[in-house]
């Protein structure tokens, strides 16, 4: 087994990691999007979106969205803290009011609706694709 040092934000980027060492590897905000041969230790030790429902926070432009993934919502996260969800259920806005998403102004979160993104990319390995992203407490979304 081949022993690797990896520094954080590393691009594997379609590398093929079979019989790669990466204990004590830091993923951070590693891109290993089209990355073959991924250690299942790995995979379990970056997954951090639970089964089952979550409670969880958007930064939008007007504030701090509370939002409920239900446990049927596909999930996921790449290496880093933020995650992705396939819908959600709107909690809580500010004020209680429509808040406007930061990337699509025009995409609201409005109290007790279900939102949908307008695709779901289901490779988690892609940080920034389609889907609902939210952080897993209030302190990341409202410092991210």
């Amino acid at each position: 087994m081949t022993k690797l040092k990896i520094a954080p934000y590393t691009n594997l980027h379609g590398a093929d990691l079979y019989g790669a060492d990466l204990h004590g590897a830091d993923l951070h905000g590693a891109n290993l999007r089209g990355a073959k041969n991924i250690p299942a230790y790995i995979i379990a030790n970056t997954t951090i979106c639970a089964e089952g429902a979550l409670t969880v926070y958007k930064n939008t432009l007007d504030g701090i969205v509370t939002l409920h993934i239900p446990a049927a919502a596909a999930r996921s996260n790449a290496t880093g803290r933020k995650c992705r969800a396939e819908f959600a259920l709107v909690l809580e806005t500010p004020q209680h009011k429509p808040a406007q998403s930061k990337h699509n102004p025009a995409f609201l979160y409005r109290e007790g609706e279900t939102v949908r993104p307008d695709t779901w990319c289901a490779d988690r390995w892609q940080e920034c694709a389609g889907g609902i992203h939210f952080y897993l407490t209030r302190y990341e979304a409202e410092n991210n």
